[in-house]
């Protein structure tokens, strides 16, 4: 195993763990995002 991650610079547990749901950060929809940004900040 670890032998073939070393020869293919690839580690499949690794991508296995971060496919999982509570490993995933969370979503975001750009248009949102961008009106965040422009509206007006209140202090």
């Amino acid at each position: 195993g670890l032998l073939f991650s070393a020869l293919t610079n690839t580690c499949a547990m690794g991508m296995l763990l971060a496919k999982l749901p509570y490993n995933r950060g969370p979503e975001c929809v750009v248009d949102d995002v961008l009106a965040q940004m422009q509206a007006p900040v209140e202090n």
